[in-house]
């Protein structure tokens, strides 16, 4: 029979947080797969998903003084634009790793 501790540190290694309620300790300690920064561990989706919540945590808070309705759309705007740059930030430089490595492992032409 397993121990309790032993069971309780499972289940807490495996949670899925709600995005923007996140504890760094258990980003950092859940995926040890090799010396690389907790956010590349956690791949894109999650990191999207993460970006989302925060986000959607400073536009909670700011709804509360938006003055029209107008204002806050200007701000999902904002949060639209945010996630997008995100998006083809991520896009390019996983292009320019992945044009470098054909480059490199292939035999010069000449």
């Amino acid at each position: 029979m397993k121990s309790a501790r032993s069971s309780r540190g499972l289940r807490r290694r495996n949670r899925v947080f709600p995005p923007g309620r996140i504890s760094r300790s258990t980003v950092d300690c859940t995926w040890a797969d090799g010396p690389r920064s907790p956010a590349e561990r956690m791949g894109r989706s999650r990191r999207r998903t993460l970006l989302a919540g925060y986000i959607n945590d400073a536009a909670n808070q700011q709804q509360r003084f938006f003055a029209t309705t107008q204002d806050m759309h200007a701000a999902i705007a904002v949060k639209s634009r945010v996630l997008k740059a995100f998006n083809d930030h991520h896009d390019y430089y996983k292009e320019i790793r992945r044009t470098t490595h054909q480059k490199i492992s292939e035999p010069a032409a000449l």
